[in-house]
């Protein structure tokens, strides 16, 4: 849940929403997925791991969404003054801190998928208003298995 206010005006929502529409995923191989939680790590685990440590220049955030969205943000610590971004952004005055590349642990995206028994990961970001993923199941024929191995 954030915790940041979600402004009424548009001005506000805009600027929120685009701040939200930073989605990194990170797709990990079976292997690599299974050995993290043989040492314990949830995909929460992972999501916090990656939003402590994945961090950028505030000069270099700022002028990100300056350049790549439809609302050009020029400076965090006025958007954290408005309650539209969480406080983490404006720690200090300096456009050196390292501030984080998502609001939160949960704008991370972390999946499992690939070859068993290799030991990949792979990371995506996107370039601009693109929304948030929106996934569904989907059912595999009785006879998948079947298929998989006449394939191989």
């Amino acid at each position: 849940m954030s915790v940041f206010h979600y402004d009424r005006d548009a001005d506000g929502i805009v600027t929120v929403t685009v701040l939200r529409l930073l989605r990194p995923l990170l797709v990990l191989s079976p292997i690599l997925a299974e050995t993290l939680a043989k040492d314990g790590w949830s995909k929460a685990d992972v999501r916090q791991y990656l939003y402590d440590h994945c961090r950028l220049p505030a000069w270099h955030f700022e002028r990100y969404l300056g350049e790549w969205t439809d609302h050009p943000i020029n400076n965090l610590r006025d958007e954290v003054g408005l309650r539209r971004a969480p406080a983490v952004f404006a720690e200090s005055d300096d456009p050196e801190r390292m501030v984080p590349i998502t609001f939160e642990a949960d704008d991370f995206m972390v999946a499992v998928s690939g070859d068993p028994l290799r030991t990949n990961a792979i990371t995506f970001a996107h370039n601009g208003i693109l929304g948030y993923t929106v996934a569904r199941e989907i059912d595999l024929p009785a006879d998948w298995e079947a298929k998989l191995k006449s394939a191989r």
